[in-house]
């Protein structure tokens, strides 16, 4: 009898993950495809730098 309750339990959080890595997709999608960068980019540095 344990069994049969626990299973449609298991099925929500599944069910609730798989919405969540939906709704985390399109946010990063979105950033993606946004014209303004989400965040400063990042300084790069070569060897004149270290010179």
């Amino acid at each position: 009898v344990e069994d049969e309750t626990e299973k449609p339990n298991m099925e929500e959080e599944e069910e609730e993950e798989e919405e969540l890595d939906k709704l985390l997709g399109i946010e990063r999608l979105s950033d993606l495809i946004s014209e303004r960068p989400a965040r400063e980019p990042e300084r790069t540095y070569n060897e004149k730098d270290f010179e």
